[in-house]
């Protein structure tokens, strides 16, 4: 007669040695996952995990999370195994059951994504060389029972029901045949340390999303070249009707700027040469973006006050480049007028005025 011994979710599982007369239960999922080991020598155990997130403990008043009951049950049995036999090989099957589920989906007929590296990384952490993991399709398990003659699967009648080995045997394979895209893929593994514990999906994702995003660039790069060669005033005029608002906005900014520091010269005293400097620089700065004058525009550079106008004095800029609010309108100026001058060199051809046109 065994011994039935419950397993409650997060609470620390269970270990038994060959010959303990016990069988060890456990149910009531919802999308918890079910761990079972064992060893050729008749070492067993069962471990009702959650999920792979070390969240706030809800079981255990004295854990420290969630899944600190996990991490001690396999570093438990790394302690077993190296007592006893270090070449023994841990055998682990795990498996997320649905009491309903669709085994044409991947999501439901594989364990909860992320258990196969989770368990891995942990295995890894405690110094378990020799295992193997088998992840097992558990749809339409409503409870499991483990005993030194191995997993016994009930459906809810709590008749037995066979289970068998999932199509795709690591989270990898997982994560290639959810149908998710490759950047919620990465934000998947990048949200979880415990999925990607040597970062090698998050390394694999994010050169997938660069590759795509270098794509998309390139895509319409030659939509664009295409729309040029086909109706290269249209895109031209567009292109100037864009610059042109974003020339008006930046000259009203600057116009209040220079009303300010107008007024703080004029009203101060005359010896103050920051204020007659900070005047001075708005006003030229104001001139050259109504001119589109970019040869202007670069002059201001070689003043011997540019860096006092345009950079901060505060401590903070010692250690990073800060700029003031006139050193920011002067990057806003500048990357416009360069724009602005890209874009009449390139469609010269197509100006009637031979790229001399204004963006005014």
């Amino acid at each position: 007669m065994l011994t039935k011994i419950d397993v409650v979710m997060d609470s620390g599982g269970s270990i038994a040695e060959a010959g303990s007369q016990e069988e060890h239960v456990t149910d009531g999922f919802g999308g918890c996952t079910a761990f079972h080991v064992k060893t050729d020598s008749g070492l067993y155990g069962l471990y009702h995990l959650s999920g792979t997130s070390n969240r706030k403990p809800q079981m255990l008043d004295d854990a420290k999370d969630t899944n600190q009951p996990f991490r001690k049950w396999i570093k438990d049995l790394a302690l077993i195994v190296q007592e006893r036999d270090a070449d023994q090989t841990l055998h682990f099957e795990l498996g997320t059951p649905w009491l309903f589920g669709n085994q044409e989906k991947t999501r439901e007929s594989h364990p909860q994504v992320g258990m196969e590296r989770y368990l891995r990384g942990l295995c890894a952490k405690y110094g378990i060389k020799n295992y193997d993991i088998t992840l097992i399709n558990m749809i339409g398990v409503q409870s499991i029972a483990v005993s030194e003659k191995g997993m016994t699967c009930y459906d809810f009648n709590e008749k037995e029901t066979r289970v068998c080995p999932a199509k795709y045997q690591t989270d990898e394979e997982i994560l290639e045949h959810l149908g998710w895209t490759n950047a919620t893929c990465l934000r998947y593994v990048t949200a979880n340390n415990n999925i990607d514990f040597d970062g090698k999906l998050q390394k694999k994702y994010t050169e997938r999303c660069q590759t795509e995003h270098m794509g998309k660039i390139k895509k319409e790069m030659e939509i664009h070249r295409k729309e040029m060669e086909t109706n290269p005033k249209s895109v031209v005029e567009q292109t100037m009707e864009l610059l042109k608002e974003r020339k008006i906005s930046l000259l009203t900014d600057i116009k209040g700027t220079l009303d300010k520091y107008q007024s703080v010269f004029e009203s101060g005293p005359k010896e103050d040469k920051s204020a007659f400097h900070a005047f001075l620089f708005v006003e030229d700065l104001y001139k050259a973006v109504e001119s589109d004058d970019l040869d202007s525009l670069t002059t201001l550079k070689t003043l011997p006050y540019f860096k006092q106008v345009t950079e901060s004095t505060s401590i903070l800029s010692f250690f990073s480049s800060e700029k003031t609010e006139i050193g920011a309108f002067f990057e806003k100026a500048e990357e416009h007028l360069i724009q602005m001058q890209k874009l009449l060199t390139e469609t010269a051809q197509y100006s009637p005025t031979t790229g001399t046109a204004k963006c005014s």
